[in-house]
């Protein structure tokens, strides 16, 4: 080994010798200090990227250790439900059913290009929803699930909390899938709907019975009795769709025959009648049972949200120059103050009807502020000769673009100066035959 050694450490001499010298014929040269200054930075930093370089193989390394563990807990926490549904019998006539009450739930929805929220009721099975909400539209689907408040016990009295976002107040639709046994507990549907759509265009609410097996209408009135209060006329816009799958066997008074019943219904009043009533059909064509229940919520085309009427006998001469810019809020005289509280992007419609008894010549004013602006909404004026009764019937739209409440003023006045200005009356009193002044706000779909 000594021999060996002492060749090498020979060899090694010569070399550090032979590069020095080669150190020294370049330095000597034309630019060779400026050359060498330059390939040494360069080998400094070959050397530096080369040190990132194992840093980052370490690192690929740590992560491809971990890799497996979490594509197996993925994939297990991914195929749970999966599991579930292989454990049922007959999974691909439930998934055929789940797939066309998607598809009909998919008709009712108003607008299909903007954003959906599904709520799935924790209750409601996997397989019930699975294929089905592959069959809505795809923009923007929100997919929640909401642990069902009457788990614990009978609880009634409770308000449906549905998560909320930055994009909760650009979803038009919320779909909502719940069973019969939810629905019979659920006390403020009505009222939680409501609430649904200040944010929202439509409100589908999808009934299904656990492994789509049909119910008899007879034996559950209750839902109809409940569907009824719970949904008047007067405040929402609703259409009723039963599904019956297609497996289900016939019942010798119905004579269902096909695939599948989709029945609609239009006219919600019928069903104060009876079931039979809702179709407007002979008993043997009407349903006598279903699997599923789909009811379409809207708001109606147009809806009262605020009605105050002027009773009194109002007299005044208060100045209310008809000019943007010109006229301010303290102008004139105040007469009604409605209030409301609209619906995000809705169109407000708001209707003025006032009369006017003038005792010179001169022209009736009446102006629109809101709480919130300095310029008047609208303001509509009326000419009149002396001793002579106007009458303003004016109608306006604006669009709401927040929450919040909006509080309007009415105020009443002269352009000019000049006599004074009766409301409900003339100098000799009140006038009771007059009709009575309003103002009607309504919000427009």
């Amino acid at each position: 080994m000594a021999p060996d050694s002492g060749l090498s450490k020979r060899h090694i001499k010569t070399a550090v010798l032979a590069r020095l010298a080669h150190y020294a014929r370049t330095a000597v040269r034309p630019g060779g200090i400026r050359y060498l200054a330059r390939r040494t930075l360069e080998e400094s930093r070959l050397q530096e990227l080369a040190a990132k370089s194992q840093e980052i193989v370490v690192r690929a390394l740590e992560d491809l250790q971990r890799l497996p563990h979490n594509v197996v807990t993925t994939a297990y926490e991914r195929s749970e439900p999966l599991i579930r549904l292989c454990q049922l019998e007959n999974l691909d006539s439930m998934l055929v059913a789940s797939n066309q009450l998607g598809k009909l739930v998919a008709k009712q929805i108003r607008l299909k290009n903007k954003p959906i929220d599904i709520a799935v009721i924790s209750t409601v099975e996997d397989y019930a929803v699975a294929a089905g909400i592959a069959a809505l539209p795809r923009p923007a689907r929100r997919i929640f699930q909401i642990v069902d408040p009457t788990e614990s016990g009978s609880r009634r009295d409770f308000n449906l909390p549905i998560p909320r976002d930055h994009t909760a107040s650009e979803a038009s639709t919320l779909v909502i899938y719940a069973t019969p046994g939810f629905l019979s507990l659920w006390e403020r549907v009505e009222e939680d709907i409501d609430r649904f759509l200040v944010e929202r265009v439509q409100v589908i609410l999808v009934i299904v019975q656990p492994r789509f097996r049909p119910l008899d209408v007879a034996s559950h009135s209750y839902l109809l009795s409940l569907l009824l209060s719970c949904f008047p006329t007067r405040k929402f816009d609703i259409s009723l769709e039963v599904y019956i799958p297609p497996e289900s066997p016939p019942t010798p008074k119905a004579r269902m025959t096909g695939r599948s019943r989709v029945l609609r219904f239009y006219d919600w009043r019928l069903l104060k009648e009876s079931w039979v009533a809702i179709c407007g059909r002979s008993l043997a064509e009407s349903p006598e049972r279903f699997s599923a229940l789909v009811i379409s919520v809207k708001r109606p085309p147009k809806r009262i949200i605020a009605h105050v009427d002027y009773r009194a006998l109002g007299i005044t001469g208060a100045i209310i120059p008809p000019k943007i810019g010109v006229a301010k809020r303290s102008d004139g005289a105040p007469v009604l103050a409605p209030g409301f509280s609209p619906r995000v992007g809705s169109r407000i419609q708001v209707r003025l009807q006032v009369n006017g008894f003038l005792t010179w010549y001169n022209e009736f004013v009446v102006a629109v502020w809101r709480s919130d602006s300095v310029d008047f909404l609208s303001l509509v004026k009326r000419y009149g000769r002396a001793e002579q009764r106007v009458f303003i019937d004016h109608k306006f739209e604006f669009k709401a673009t927040t929450l919040s409440r909006i509080d309007l003023e009415v105020r009443i006045g002269l352009s000019r100066p000049g006599g004074v200005i009766y409301v409900n009356g003339d100098p000799s009193g009140q006038d009771q035959s007059l009709p009575v002044p309003f103002v009607e706000i309504c919000e427009l779909n």
